[in-house]
């Protein structure tokens, strides 16, 4: 089984480019390269976009819809109506239901139905660059552009912290919402931002006037830095890692222990692909200004508002919680804030967990892949949460209260342990289908799920004895009263 399996391109525009033959010259897919190239033009765009009068919010949603219509025609040539199309309904939605509550609940229902109705026409037997790459996170931009827009119609009093955060208590035109969701910072991959932080922005409203816009550019360059390491990781190595040699005879005959160590460094290797994406998006938008974050306790500007990735607590963390909080920060930040807390009236926290993470493996397609990925991030998280939980009150001590020696002796089991595990989980993402999954699984006899049932057997166990424990405690506090 060939890369083609793997991957698969679309309709392009501007075809009298010579991306094929450059592409292969520098092997490189010509429509990766295209995808490449477009993300790239974001830092002229950006700089273009510094030299324009203040004060002219139109002209700037205009600027950033014909950049983003011009990106969308150059990567995906006539298909870029398609993305247009859930543009205008959103706008028309409006329209015909003002902010209201039938306005989000047919936001959503359109929305989701014509990305999954596109995944079914669309989508091959592997990746896909077409126009249902940024149409995934436009989906989300428009849901949530939608449920702003009605917590901005309701009485302010009634509304939580995260609602008041992003509320917008206008009508949006449609030049805004054009621009807001063709923004060329984050048309591509990304990262989610609310519309009233989009409006802020245009409006000059975002950064404050005594912070000194020149120290966005040192976070920008370091962002780049980090993608540039991340695009050298990967075009190094991917050949050397590709995910079909993990459902090879040749990786059959290894030893278990490089089998895993295999799959691990698969693993590592294949998500560079993203972290280079968001790391020059981010870039992107820090250099725009739109990244901005207020200021730190010293009074300097945080650049960080639309970070995606957290390098170091994503790569060098010992639990899985410091995975889920470094890794597509803005997707989870955006299911927590539209999925889980509005899932509040079920009044179960797992259960909303759950649809919660159901819902991002129906968001990214219909393979099985993405729905085992979810469901042993949903086990992972949960029994490490619980067995924390439970260790803390049998050693009466938390993380930070242990030793300095036992720290680091968690944070080296934890890390390797949280590399190898991932990876196991991340290889249905890899692999979407089932019939190539479960031979990689097979391979390496399903370590994985053992692994989660033996963490589950030993939350149970700690869970007895840290209640015997409260018991304990409970009777010796009785007795000295």
């Amino acid at each position: 089984m060939g890369d083609a399996e793997f991957f698969h391109g679309g309709n392009v525009g501007f075809r009298f480019l010579p991306f094929e033959a450059l592409s292969e010259k520098i092997g490189i897919h010509h429509i990766v390269l295209r995808y490449l190239f477009a993300l790239i033009a974001g830092y002229p765009l950006a700089f273009i976009y510094l030299l324009l009068p203040k004060g002219n919010p139109s002209l700037k949603h205009l600027y950033f819809s014909f950049c983003g219509l011009f990106i969308s025609y150059f990567c995906f040539g006539t298909d870029c109506i398609l993305i247009l199309i859930s543009v205008l309904i959103s706008y028309s939605s409006f329209i015909i239901f003002g902010s209201g509550y039938y306005n989000v609940v047919f936001t959503f229902i359109f929305q989701m139905a014509y990305m999954l109705g596109a995944y079914v026409v669309y989508a091959t037997d592997g990746y896909d660059i077409k126009w249902t790459t940024p149409q995934c996170m436009l989906c989300l931009k428009l849901i949530g552009l939608a449920w702003d827009c009605y917590d901005g119609s309701q009485k302010k009093e009634n509304l939580q912290k995260y609602q008041l955060d992003t509320c917008y208590e206008e009508m949006p035109s449609f030049l805004e919402i054009l621009g807001f969701s063709y923004f060329f910072g984050s048309f591509l991959a990304g990262p989610l931002f609310s519309f009233k932080t989009y409006i802020m922005f245009t409006e000059d409203n975002l950064i404050d006037s005594n912070v000194d816009p020149k120290s966005r550019y040192w976070v920008a360059l370091k962002r780049i830095l980090a993608g540039m390491v991340a695009m050298y990781i990967f075009m190094n190595y991917d050949s050397k890692f590709p995910a079909d040699h993990l459902i090879s005879l040749e990786f059959k005959e290894k030893s278990f222990l490089v089998k895993c160590t295999t799959v691990m460094l698969t693993y590592h290797v294949h998500f560079c692909k993203y972290v280079i994406i968001w790391m020059f998006s981010e870039s992107i938008c820090v250099i725009t200004g739109l990244a901005f974050n207020g200021v730190n306790k010293d009074g300097k500007a945080k650049w960080d508002g639309v970070r995606n990735f957290k390098y170091r607590s994503c790569l060098f963390g010992p639990f899985f919680q410091d995975m889920l909080e470094g890794f597509n920060i803005n997707t989870s930040r955006w299911s927590f804030k539209y999925v889980f807390r509005r899932l509040a009236f079920l009044g179960n926290k797992h259960l909303s967990h759950v649809l919660t993470l159901l819902f991002l493996s129906v968001w990214h397609g219909f393979y099985v892949g993405y729905l085992i990925l979810f469901a042993l991030e949903f086990g992972l998280i949960n029994t490490e949460r619980n067995l924390c939980i439970n260790l803390r009150i049998l050693s009466g001590k938390s993380f930070e209260e242990l030793s300095s020696p036992l720290r680091l002796l968690i944070r080296i089991v934890g890390f390797t342990y949280r590399a190898y595990v991932c990876a196991f989980a991340a290889t249905a993402f890899m692999l979407l289908r089932w019939r190539r999954i479960k031979i990689v699984y097979g391979y390496v006899y399903y370590w994985g799920f053992i692994s989660i049932a033996l963490e589950v057997v030993a939350v149970y166990i700690t869970g007895i004895m840290a209640a015997n424990k409260k018991k304990a405690e409970k009777k010796i506090a009785e007795k000295k009263e």
